[in-house]
Formats: structure tokens, sequence, C-alpha cells
């Protein structure tokens, strides 16, 4: 028997907080972020960069990938607060490890922090040892993926997560912030019957290029495909 055709959609949705719907925005400032807030605290009184320790992350040997990764997830507000704010509860496990790290590695870009490029390095040492853990490749010198080892940054603290819960703590995994389903609509061309499947997902992989912006991308992600 010959197959129907059938063309296929893609759409995201986001889990619900509360009764208000939650829609995908990119933001047009960046006054609200960590990176913002570490560059200002960095500023002198005439605006001027008088503090380059505060900035940035010290790289300890092909580290770039674990920087970039590190930054890119800290600089989120809802993420990086859902950890400080519990961190009355996670500091009491002794397997809440990269909560630990991630926690000091934030802090150590606050202007109040007393850090230094030489104490970033150390944090920067805990942060693989602790990954090590979950993959002992991220104990060498060797350049690894940024998207696998934000994988494994996720799916480490969803199970330091768990722990906290089964000691019996109401404990929310930042991870959560980051969580979306995706929606796959499958549609028969010659009758219109519909199909769909939904997947949870806590991160995106897009096709980039110089000439494709991000709406583009994601444009790209989503269409209709036969």
């Amino acid at each position: 028997m010959p197959q129907r055709p059938v063309s296929a959609t893609r759409s995201m949705t986001l889990p619900r907080a509360s009764s208000a719907t939650r829609s995908m925005t990119l933001p047009r400032t960046s006054s609200a972020t960590r990176g913002s807030e570490e560059t200002q605290g960095a500023r002198g009184e005439r605006g001027e960069l008088d503090n380059m320790e505060l900035l940035g992350l010290p790289n300890i040997g092909n580290t770039c990938f674990l920087n970039a990764t590190l930054q890119c997830l800290l600089v989120l507000p809802s993420f990086s607060k859902e950890i400080l704010h519990q961190e009355q509860l996670w500091s009491s496990s002794p397997f809440s490890n990269l909560l630990r790290c991630l926690s000091d590695v934030h802090r150590s870009g606050l202007p109040d922090s007393g850090a230094n490029q030489a104490s970033k390095a150390d944090l920067m040492w805990k942060v693989k040892y602790s990954l090590s853990g979950y993959d002992l490749k991220y104990l060498g010198d060797t350049q690894q993926d940024a998207h696998e080892l934000l994988v494994n940054m996720l799916c480490q603290l969803k199970e330091e997560g768990m722990i906290l819960k089964t000691l019996g703590m109401n404990y929310t995994c930042p991870v959560s912030q980051l969580e979306f389903q995706l929606v796959s609509v499958r549609t028969c061309t010659s009758c219109g019957r519909e199909s769909s499947t939904r997947e949870d997902y806590n991160h995106l992989s897009l096709d980039f290029s110089p000439e494709r912006t991000l709406l583009n991308s994601l444009a790209l992600t989503f269409k209709v495909s036969t």
C-alpha cells in the first residue's frame, strides 16, 4: 500500500508557571543581566574600566569552551537567582558540587567580591574537578565541545537536584527555568488527519550563519517540512 504524503510542523510551548501565558521574546537591552552588572561594578566614578579583575574568566588551559558556557548560563537572571536563593538548601548537602561551583563563579564577578584573576583561576579548577565526576575528560587540558558541556552540566545539575529531593528538601532545580516542550504535528496532505507528539527540552540547537539572524534561525528550525 502506498504511503500517504505528510507535512510536519514544530512549535514550542513553555511550562505554565502562573495563570498568565508566556511567549518567547528577545530582550532589547541587557541592563538586567549579570554581564552588565559585572561591567558596571568594574567602572569607576568616571565610567572608566578601573578594575579589569572583575571582568570575564581566566583561561586555565584550553578552557574557552568552559568559560563561554559558564558565562552564558550565569548571565541568565532567572537561572542564577534560583541557585542563590536556595543556597541554604543545597549547601547542606555534600553532593551539591556543581551548584556550589556555579554560585562561587557568579559571586566572583560582583563588585564586592574581592576576586582577582588568580582566585578566579582556582574557581575554574574547582569547576573542572566537579565536572570530572560526570566525565573524566574534563580533567584534561584539551579543548572540548561547548554544546556537549552544556548538556552535561544541565544533566549534572538535575542529578544533584534529585538527590536533594530524595533528602526531603523542597528544592527547585535551576534547570527548570530553561525547560520547555516541542510539539511536532504531522498532517496527512491527503485526508488532513493530524497527529502530534510532545518532547521535553532544556536547550535548543540552532543553525547559525553570518547572514542569518537569531529570529531567522528560529524560523528555520520551526518551518513546515514535507
